[in-house]
């Protein structure tokens, strides 16, 4: 994937400032732990695309893959320019490498949590948040969300 994006040999060791804070972790009254993420416009690039068409078919995700590589698709090329798309070297050089970078960054938030006994991380779009904080009841809406992307309805309190 990582080559797919960039066309380089991904080092055995990373750089420590390739790094990224999770969005929500939210920890269970079981123990058990999940990632929320929400996800901007920026979110959606013709890299994400990318590296959801490499996703294993028998991953299990607490979202749509089909609607998230659909709205990827539908803004490729129209990837907000400035800051959002600067030159991440030493690994995600040159134009668009913060797209590759964040692109990168949002597979591995959802490939490596089940491998450590996580549950699978559920994504939230920005036109889902919009549309959960504007229903009468938000915390209604956000826990019916949550609880259709896999989060275990027993251990979901919110409020």
């Amino acid at each position: 994937m990582y080559a797919a994006l960039t066309g380089l040999v991904l080092p055995d060791l990373a750089p420590s400032r390739e790094r990224r804070r999770l969005d929500v972790l939210l920890t269970y009254k079981n123990g058990e732990q999940q990632i929320l993420e929400v996800d901007e416009k920026q979110h959606f690039t013709e890299a994400r695309a990318l590296t959801l068409e490499h996703y294993p078919a028998d991953v299990k995700l607490g979202f749509d893959t089909s609607q998230w590589l659909a709205r990827s698709r539908a803004l490729a090329g129209r990837e907000p320019g400035g800051g959002f798309g600067r030159p991440k070297p030493p690994l995600f050089p040159g134009d668009g490498g913060r797209h590759r970078q964040r692109a990168f960054r949002d597979a591995l938030a959802d490939l490596l949590p089940p491998l450590h006994g996580w549950l699978p991380t559920i994504r939230i779009s920005d036109a889902e948040v919009a549309a959960i904080t504007s229903a009468s009841d938000a915390i209604s809406s956000l826990r019916a969300v949550l609880h259709e992307r896999g989060a275990p309805a027993p251990y979901l309190v919110l409020g």
